[in-house]
């Protein structure tokens, strides 16, 4: 049986699973869950919350030099604020 949020808002669930992986640690499928949520289906109070992580994501991966990853959380970043990538 599907939750809830998995039947009618699929990808606010996804941003927050996003977003309590990256808090474990769990940077590789954080950023798998993250790149997956559908930026148009989110308000923009939920865009800020999901950019924050992604920004997060990005400081990680730039820091271990995953120069792919950090550019696709780059754009996902400029989309959440209104820019198109």
């Amino acid at each position: 049986v599907s939750s809830w949020m998995d039947k009618y808002k699929p990808d606010t669930k996804a941003y927050i699973e996003a977003g309590a992986l990256y808090c474990k640690g769990e940077y590789d499928k954080a950023y798998e869950v993250a790149v997956g949520v559908d930026i148009n289906k989110l308000s923009s109070a939920k865009r800020s919350v999901y950019s924050d992580i992604c920004v997060k994501l990005c400081q990680h991966y730039s820091n271990i030099g995953d120069i792919k990853r950090v550019e696709a959380l780059n754009a996902l970043i400029l989309r959440c604020s209104g820019s198109k990538a």
